[in-house]
C-alpha cells in the first residue's frame, strides 16, 4: 500500500449477471469476457436503498512486527473514504465502521477486530443490501497465497505463523461469497507484494495477487462484480505527499464528490472509472515526471456501468486557464470560481494561503467555519441519572436479547453496575434515567426495558438513530 512508493486500490462490486470489461490486463480477462457474454441476464442499474448499505473501512499504518515497514497514509485514506461514503455515496453514518491506527483500542485494525466486525456485518446486511469492505495496508504473497496484513501480522516466521496472524485473501473472498448478499463493494489498497521491501521494484501489483479477488460468475459464486485497480499489473501506485494520501484514493474521493459527475450531477461507475483513468495518470506525470506511469483499470460483470449511479452530487468542473498569467486579479478570480461551491475546507485554506488579503478572504473564512460547523455532530441533551436500588431493580433485566440474527446484546451485573455487551464488542455500563430507561455515556444511545402485565421483562428497545426491538431469549 503506501510506502515511499505505494501500491493502491481495487474495488470489487458484487450484484447480478452479464460481463463488461473496462480495460483488462491479460488474455485471461478477455476469455472471461467471452465466457460471460453467454449469460443473457438483466444487468443491474442501481445500488440498494441507502438504509441497506453497510461498510467496514480499514486503514493500517502501524505494525507490531518490526519487519513490516510502517505506512504513512493508510489511515488517512481509510478516513477519507469513510467520510466520502457518508457524504456522497448514501451510506448511513451509523452503518460505516472505521478500523484505523489512530482509533481507540476497540477500533484498532488488528486481526481479531477485522474478523469480528466482518462476521458481525455478514449477519446484519440483508441479502438484497450492499456490503462494502475496504482495506488500506500491506499485502503479501507467499507460497502462491495472498494475505492482507492487519496491525498484528507476523511475516518473519513460517507459513503457519502467517496463516495464524494474517488475513487470507481466500478467507475474505469466501466469507463474502457465503453471505449471499447480492452486492459487495471491496476497496483493497494492498497491492504491494512484500511489505518488508523498499523501493519501487518491490511495490508492484502482481497478477496472481490480484486474481485471487475475482469471483466466478459462470458458477454463480456471485451475481455480478466489478473490480477497479489503482494501477495495472506490473506497475506501482504512488503517494500524493502533499495530501499524505495515495493519488488513487484522493482522486477516487474527488470523483465521488463531483469530479466525475455527468451533466445530471450523477457519478456512475463507468464515469468514475473513466475519470480515474484520465486524472490519475495526468496528476502523477505532472507531479513526478513523464517517466512515471500509473493508470487504473477495471473489470465489470453484471452491472450497467454507464447507468449504475454511485453518488449524486454537484458537478465540479475542472480548472481551465483562460486568463493571462500576468493578470493577478483575474488569476485570483479564476481560482475563487473554481472552489467557491466546494465543501472541502482545504480548498479555502489553500486560497487563503495564496491570497491572505484577497478579495474573497472574508468569504473563505466564513466558508471554512460553516463547513466545520456542519461537520460537527449535534450536541446531545445529557440524560439525568437517578438513584435506584440495584439489588431490587437490576436482576429483572439480566439476560440475552436478540437485536439481529448473530447479534446478541447481553445484560449483566457487575456489583452495583448494570453492563451491556453486544456480540464481538466491549462491555459498557448503562445508567438509569428512570426505572425502565437507561442511557450510555460512551455513545449517544439508550435502552428501554419492556415488561408484560405480570411484570416480566419480555424485550428491550435499543434507541440509536431509530428504535430497534430486541426480544429476550434467556
Amino acid at each position: 500500500m503506501i510506502l515511499s512508493i505505494t501500491s493502491r486500490v481495487f474495488l470489487t462490486l458484487v450484484g447480478v449477471a452479464a460481463f463488461v470489461a473496462l480495460p483488462s490486463y491479460q488474455a485471461v480477462e478477455a476469455q472471461r469476457q467471452q465466457d460471460n457474454r453467454a449469460l443473457r441476464m438483466e444487468e443491474v442499474k442501481e445500488l440498494p436503498a441507502k438504509s441497506k448499505r453497510f461498510a467496514l473501512v480499514i486503514g493500517v499504518d502501524e505494525y507490531q512486527d518490526e519487519q513490516i515497514s510502517r505506512l504513512s497514509g493508510a489511515t488517512n485514506d481509510a478516513k477519507a473514504l469513510a467520510d466520502a461514503l457518508v457524504r456522497y455515496a448514501g451510506f448511513p453514518s451509523d452503518q460505516v465502521i472505521l478500523l484505523a491506527s489512530d482509533q481507540p483500542r476497540q477500533r484498532q485494525p488488528n486481526r481479531g477486530n477485522i474478523l469480528q466486525y466482518l462476521s458481525n456485518l455478514t449477519g446484519m446486511v440483508p441479502k438484497d443490501g450492499l456490503l462494502l469492505v475496504s482495506f488500506a495496508g500491506h499485502g503479501i504473497e507467499r507460497g502462491g497465497r495472498g494475505f492482507l496484513c492487519p496491525s498484528d501480522a507476523r511475516i518473519g516466521g513460517s507459513m503457519a505463523l502467517l496463516e495464524a496472524t494474517g488475513v487470507g485473501v481466500d478467507t475474505v473472498r469466501d466469507w463474502i461469497r457465503e453471505t449471499g448478499v447480492q452486492q459487495v463493494l471491496m476497496v483493497l489498497d494492498a497491492c504491494r507484494n512484500d511489505p518488508s521491501g523498499r523501493g519501487g521494484e518491490e511495490n508492484r501489483l502482481t497478477d496472481s495477487f490480484a486474481q485471487r479477488f475475482n469471483f466466478d460468475v459462470r458458477n454463480k459464486e456471485v451475481s455480478a462484480f466489478a473490480t477497479l485497480y489503482a494501477t495495472d499489473v506490473g506497475h506501482v501506485a504512488y503517494e500524493y505527499k502533499e495530501k499524505n494520501q495515495g493519488y488513487f484514493t484522493w482522486m477516487l474521493v474527488e470523483g465521488l464528490k463531483g469530479g466525475a459527475a455527468n451533466e445530471k450531477g450523477e457519478v456512475t461507475l463507468g464515469g468514475l472509472v473513466k475519470y480515474l483513468q484520465e486524472q490519475v495518470p495526468k496528476r502523477v506525470r505532472l507531479d513526478m515526471g513523464q517517466e512515471k506511469s500509473q493508470r487504473p483499470y477495471a473489470t465489470v460483470g453484471g452491472y450497467k456501468a454507464d447507468e449504475l449511479v454511485i453518488s449524486i452530487t454537484v458537478r465540479v468542473p475542472p480548472v481551465t486557464s483562460t486568463v493571462s498569467a500576468f493578470d493577478p486579479a483575474a488569476s485570483e478570480l479564476e481560482f475563487w470560481n473554481s472552489i467557491k461551491n466546494s465543501t472541502d475546507t482545504d480548498d479555502f485554506k489553500e486560497y487563503l494561503t495564496k491570497y491572505p488579503s484577497g478579495t474573497f478572504a472574508g468569504f473563505a473564512r466564513n466558508k471554512i467555519r460553516a463547513i466545520e460547523a456542519a461537520a460537527k455532530p449535534e450536541a446531545h441533551a445529557a440524560a439525568n441519572e437517578i438513584e435506584v436500588d440495584p439489588k431490587k431493580l437490576y436482576d429483572a433485566y439480566l439476560g440475552r436479547y436478540e437485536l439481529l440474527p448473530k447479534l446478541i446484546l447481553t445484560v449483566t451485573r457487575d456489583g452495583d453496575r448494570l453492563m451491556t455487551q453486544a456480540t464481538g464488542q466491549p462491555a459498557y455500563q448503562i445508567f438509569p434515567e428512570s426505572e425502565t430507561k437507561f442511557f450510555f455515556k460512551v455513545v449517544d444511545a439508550k435502552i428501554t426495558f419492556v415488561k408484560d402485565d405480570k411484570g416480566q421483562v419480555t424485550h428491550l428497545i435499543f434507541h440509536q438513530g431509530g428504535d430497534r426491538k430486541a426480544k429476550k431469549i434467556d
